[in-house]
């Protein structure tokens, strides 16, 4: 089981038209099951960090799959490091490790997780991404920008 890549989905992409983390993660057959772990984990992230309303979607092809998170436009690497924090734990989870080893070992990424909420947080996007949305603007966005 190995992690290949992560990384954002700025907006509308191949798999959704909203904005989120991807994990692109390989397996073999047998080892299927760690993908509903992955899940456990990261629905026990998403309500440690209030993104309840935001979906996970799984996209399997030959030999792995792609892991979605979508969440707040302002915390994408807080999604991505979650994604990765919850694949780490299934995989450990998987391999029979202790539910007391796992947590002990991922105290020092959720706080990671919470300064990177933290430092990326932009309620001001969000709040004119919302009037966008409600006004029918097209909203644009980048690491630097909007346009409306």
């Amino acid at each position: 089981m190995k992690l290949l890549e992560a990384r954002r989905l700025t907006g509308p992409n191949l798999f959704w038209e909203q904005a989120g983390a991807l994990l692109d993660v390989r397996y073999n057959d047998t080892e299927l099951d760690v993908i509903d772990l992955w899940k456990e984990e990261m629905s026990a992230l998403q309500k440690i960090f209030n993104w309840q309303e935001y979906d996970l979607l799984i996209r399997h092809y030959q030999d792995g799959s792609f892991l979605l998170a979508n969440g707040p436009i302002d915390q994408l690497y807080a999604v991505i490091e979650a994604g990765e924090l919850a694949w780490e734990r299934a995989v450990l989870s998987y391999q029979g490790q202790t539910l007391e080893s796992l947590y002990r070992k991922s105290d020092k990424q959720l706080l990671k997780i919470l300064e990177c909420i933290e430092n990326d947080s932009n309620p001001r996007m969000i709040e004119l991404k919302n009037r966008a949305e409600k006004e029918g603007v097209t909203f644009l966005w980048d690491d630097d920008f909007v346009s409306l």
